[in-house]
């Protein structure tokens, strides 16, 4: 089972108050439900002395900033070492003091290695403000992200090196990339809360900071954007938004350009001011989670606007008219579908798999992901709206056994959109030789959980 903790009887509490007793309800039912039993295994002593042996061709260079302010003495020396215990040497470790704390120095200092980078600062300016001023001085060609009282494991910055060699040949090399990760207690020795992450998914992370932590960036493209104080609380957020908003620029792909790592890397450590622990209390940071996104939004044109959703953190982009007005990547839109109140069509994976199949409706299952907006491989072809632009040029772009001829089709009178009905003979090939056509010509199949249907 997760932790049970007075942390997640707090969350369950404000949950009520913003939400009411029935979504309460679902929420606290939904959490038991899907919590797992969860052990972080760190890798053996054989495998972490094979890692300290391993040469890589490209050698990249990591600064790791780490915006400091009163923190926590034990704690500040546990980050250190976790740092310090890295596999892959070749770093930089930036701390940016801004609390002008000599104990803190002193600690630094212990330590006798020329690696860490102590930065006194004149005075505090804000995490974005001290995150830059780490930034400038920063000489590495990657640039890592951890938060003063988390940590990292040994293997961090190995597994972010050996990806870098791995992808450096593409046609599109990475530029910046993410783990998973996981939470501790405040000993720093006991795991929980498994984030395991989906790979890049551009319309998940407008409804959520999905990628947090461990993210390292290419130095160029975080110099380039640097962090915003006007969203301090969610610039970590405001910054993938706009790195991901400039690498769309260059590439309409953007998920050529980046890489998730699917491995824990990374602990966030929980204590009684933290926002793992208790999200109330950096209410702040959430609001500048919608303001980021919302700048993102106006920046890019779109005639939308953007809501809190029930649950702390995460977002909806509410289209004004039509998505189609703003979107012309996305090819597509369908939302669950429900039989017996529980979803039996929507969303699928690579292998066919449905995403959600079964979740019951009101519920949102792992994440809320159920309920948030997001891309996905295959899209249900049952009443299916397809986009204006696809739609006029669908038999240039489709073989033609998948013209319009040959398929079923429903002209949704209220939107004036076509509507993909249903193909009755070979339906899951059918489907998947449309989705996968769509995605091989460049366009995003969406998935709207307010676009819902029952059969």
């Amino acid at each position: 089972m997760g932790k049970v903790s007075i942390a997640n009887f707090k969350k369950a509490y404000y949950y009520l108050k913003r939400n009411g007793v029935q979504k309460a309800w679902y929420a606290v039912w939904e959490r038991i439900k899907e919590q797992e039993s969860y052990q972080y295994v760190a890798p053996s002593q054989e495998e972490l002395e094979k890692q300290r042996g391993t040469e890589f061709l490209q050698k990249p260079y990591f600064s790791i900033l780490v915006p400091v302010y009163h923190t926590n003495p034990d704690f500040f020396r546990e980050m250190i070492q976790s740092v310090l215990n890295q596999t892959y040497g070749h770093f930089e470790l930036i701390l940016a003091d801004a609390g002008k704390s000599e104990e803190l120095k002193e600690i630094s200092e212990t330590f006798q290695d020329d690696r860490i980078v102590y930065l006194p600062l004149e005075k505090n300016e804000g995490i974005s403000a001290n995150t830059n001023a780490a930034l400038q001085v920063a000489k590495g060609e990657y640039i890592g992200l951890l938060d003063h009282d988390d940590l990292l494991t040994e293997d961090a910055l190995f597994t972010v090196a050996e990806q870098i060699e791995k992808t450096s040949g593409e046609k599109n090399p990475k530029r910046f990339f993410y783990t998973d990760e996981d939470k501790c207690d405040e000993t720093g020795k006991n795991f929980y809360d498994y984030h395991k992450k989906m790979d890049f998914n551009l319309d998940l992370l407008f409804t959520n900071n999905y990628i947090c932590h461990f993210l390292v960036m290419d130095s160029a493209l975080m110099n380039e954007l640097q962090f915003r104080s006007d969203f301090d609380g969610a610039q970590d957020y405001d910054l993938v938004l706009r790195a991901v908003g400039k690498l769309w620029e260059e590439n309409p792909q953007v998920e050529d350009l980046i890489s998730h790592i699917p491995k824990v890397t990374y602990h966030w450590r929980c204590h009684r001011n933290s926002t793992a622990q208790n999200p109330a209390s950096k209410k702040y940071a959430y609001e500048a989670g919608r303001r980021a996104l919302e700048d993102f939004v106006k920046e890019k044109g779109w005639k939308a606007s953007v809501k809190h959703t029930d649950h702390v953190g995460f977002y909806r982009i509410e289209y004004e008219k039509d998505i189609w007005d703003s979107r012309e990547d996305v090819a597509m839109i369908n939302g669950p579908i429900y039989y017996k109140n529980k979803v039996v069509g929507g969303a699928y994976g690579k292998n066919q798999e449905l995403t959600y199949g079964m979740v019951p409706k009101g519920f949102g299952g792992y994440l809320h992901r159920a309920k948030l907006q997001q891309n996905c491989e295959q899209i249900d072809l049952f009443h299916a709206r397809i986009s204006p632009k696809v739609w006029e040029n669908w038999d240039k772009l489709m073989p033609a056994d998948l013209q319009k001829d040959k398929l079923q089709w429903i002209w949704d009178t209220e939107k004036g959109n076509p509507v993909f009905a249903y193909n009755k003979e070979q339906y899951q090939s059918c489907r998947a030789a449309v989705c996968n056509k769509l995605l091989e010509l460049g366009y995003r199949l969406y998935y709207d959980p307010e676009w819902e249907h029952t059969v």
